[in-house]
């Protein structure tokens, strides 16, 4: 079947004659030629006489306009990594801060969620570089073709689609996956026997494998040729299955990531020391401890899949309707944000294990004091009862108890600065343990947290 021409549209041969030459990049035997893939990516549209039309409405200029217009697209498209912040400075940030050790596992793992991912915004930049694509569309109720030749939407033109959405989502969600491996990478620097971590690798593949599903679903389950129908009108249909698979899926990721982020946040809590010092509220535990900021990540997530559920049952329900099957209910933005929130902290994480680095250097010398103050306690101070203790005396530093001053701190300030003191020493040595005197503290305590790795920098880094 030949693709019909507008009734509007009347052409002498002369005027066909100037863009004769462009012929050849249009589809225009679609019920009767099957065209290649290179056919459908190198093509310009589907009816030659609506590029006649748009053409013969142009203005001498045009020509030029979109030379500079070419130019002008390639250079924002080489600039989107550096105009990402969340990825471009975040990412410099932990350069400088390791000092550019790119032996480093972290480092490796930042520099390549970055690099795959600064490529996946450039090709998608690039998808500019095709502002149109001739077609026809139909009204149904006049009964009348008409030309259209705007890209609205990516899918529009198949070369487009290909940049911006194939080959781009393999860099994008690759990245992804590769930044995907750092909660698992701290948790096992912290947990040491492979078979407690077991439940992270399970939770850390499967939420991998739902993106390579995605990436798989863009690659395989949306046909080029299937994007106009014979009579060169943007086929809508298969759009819609093609998107209603694409939400599905990315459901599914949005699960595969709470489940991930609660996994290792459950792992950490059972096999690592807690803090219980009611007086540390959550957010200096967000700062010492990497099972808060897990939890931080998991929390999010947890308060907005049941909202991306909503939406798309709410979408589902309405495209099911005869009268509502192009009612857009997009939740990228939400999906975004969700997404990012886990990248986020992995940078937040690295810039707060170098804080808590420096912290550590500080208070080695105060807490050498405290351990001589406390000798020199039991040697000096008084034995006095407590009736002949005064209430100042029970409370003046020179003859305070060290076992009360234990009692009241080890738990608090000094677990969390020990943390530091404890988190240098490399893996392969055996750890320290503190025996800690006094009420409820008389047994020996392992500090073994989450917080263990991150000073450790020979370990995991």
């Amino acid at each position: 079947m030949v693709v019909p021409i507008p009734q509007n549209l009347n052409f002498t041969e002369a005027q066909y004659a100037l863009y004769e030459s462009q012929r050849k990049y249009f589809l225009t035997n679609l019920g009767e030629k099957d065209y290649s893939f290179l056919d459908w990516l190198g093509s310009k549209g589907t009816s030659f006489e609506c590029y006649v039309d748009y053409m013969m409405r142009q203005n001498p200029d045009y020509g030029f306009n979109q030379k500079i217009n070419y130019v002008r697209v390639i250079l924002l498209a080489l600039t989107q990594p550096f105009s990402k912040m969340y990825f471009f400075f975040w990412t410099m940030t932990i350069f400088f801060l390791h000092k550019f050790k790119f032996k480093k596992p972290v480092m490796k793992i930042i520099l390549f969620h970055f690099l795959l991912r600064a490529i996946g915004d450039i090709l998608d930049k690039t998808g500019d570089l095709f502002p149109t694509y001739f077609a026809l569309s139909f009204n149904e109720n006049t009964q009348v073709y008409s030309c259209h030749h705007t890209v609205d939407k990516n899918e529009y033109h198949p070369l487009k689609f290909f940049i911006t959405r194939q080959a781009a989502t393999i860099f994008w969600y690759t990245g992804e996956m590769v930044g995907d491996w750092y909660p698992l990478l701290r948790t096992k620097a912290v947990v040491k026997n492979k078979k407690k971590i077991m439940p992270v690798y399970i939770t850390c593949i499967i939420f991998n494998i739902t993106k390579i599903v995605l990436i798989l679903n863009h690659l395989f389950l949306y046909s080029l040729k299937k994007t106009y129908t014979n009579d060169g009108i943007y086929n809508q249909n298969e759009r819609d299955k093609f998107y209603n698979r694409h939400w599905i899926i990315q459901f599914t990721i949005m699960i595969g990531a709470l489940l991930y982020d609660l996994t290792v946040f459950f792992v950490l809590k059972k096999y690592v020391f807690k803090v219980t010092e009611s007086h540390f509220g959550f957010f200096k535990k967000f700062k010492a401890i990497s099972e808060y900021r897990i939890f931080f990540t998991a929390g999010v997530s947890l308060i907005f899949v049941p909202v991306a559920a909503f939406t798309l049952g709410i979408k589902f329900w309405y495209n099911a309707q005869p009268n509502y099957k192009s009612v857009e209910f997009d939740f990228d933005d939400l999906r975004l944000f969700v997404a990012s929130i886990q990248y986020y902290m992995m940078f937040i994480d690295q810039i707060l294990l170098c804080i808590s680095k420096n912290e550590t250097s500080s208070n080695k010398g105060s807490y050498n004091n405290i351990s001589s103050k406390e000798k020199s306690y039991k040697n000096y101070s008084p034995k006095l009862t407590s009736s002949q203790m005064t209430s100042s005396q029970m409370t003046s530093p020179q003859i305070y108890s060290p076992k009360i001053y234990n009692q009241r701190n080890i738990n608090s300030q000094y677990y969390y600065d020990n943390l530091s003191n404890e988190n240098n020493r490399n893996f392969n040595k055996p750890e320290k343990v503190y025996n800690i005197e006094g009420k409820n503290y008389n047994k020996s305590i392992k500090f073994r947290n989450s917080a263990d790795i991150d000073n450790n920098y020979g370990a995991y880094k």
